[in-house]
């Protein structure tokens, strides 16, 4: 084994990690631009929140939910995206006699087919979405200060 073969990627994304929040720390870097595109997406909500005395604790508990369980909702997401990729595709397999497509087709044009379908249905959950944004940049900010 050679000298730097123990140093991988991820030390060097722990490294920069440090790095960065050492010098956000003794004020080298500041988050004004997070802060000012945080003020502006919460300003769009509609939603009248953390205005109780115990809005500063709601803040935070939403603030800790939405960074602790965000990347267990991108994973389901993702999850079911592909599940319902592979379904589609079986069935796009079965109702299209040819033999001779590869199956990877079948599953492009599956995938294809849901993402079109979010598109042409963003009227539906775009609101929401950009409801949710707002209701948690609002808790960010509330918790930051």
């Amino acid at each position: 084994m050679t000298r730097l073969e123990w140093w991988r990627w991820r030390h060097t994304l722990l490294l920069v990690a440090t790095a960065l929040f050492l010098a956000s720390y003794f004020g080298l870097v500041t988050w004004g631009h997070v802060e000012l595109a945080l003020e502006r997406l919460a300003a769009e909500g509609t939603i009248e929140v953390f205005r109780s005395p115990m809005g500063r604790g709601e803040a935070i508990i939403t603030s800790f939910m939405f960074l602790m369980l965000s990347p267990l909702a991108v994973l389901s997401a993702l999850g079911l995206y592909t599940f319902s990729g592979a379904i589609l595709a079986g069935l796009l397999r079965a109702f299209v006699p040819s033999g001779s497509l590869p199956d990877w087709l079948f599953t492009a044009v599956a995938y294809g087919a849901i993402a079109v379908a979010g598109w042409l249905a963003r009227e539906v959950w775009y609101p929401w979405v950009r409801e949710a944004a707002a209701l948690i940049a609002r808790a960010l900010l509330v918790a930051m200060t």
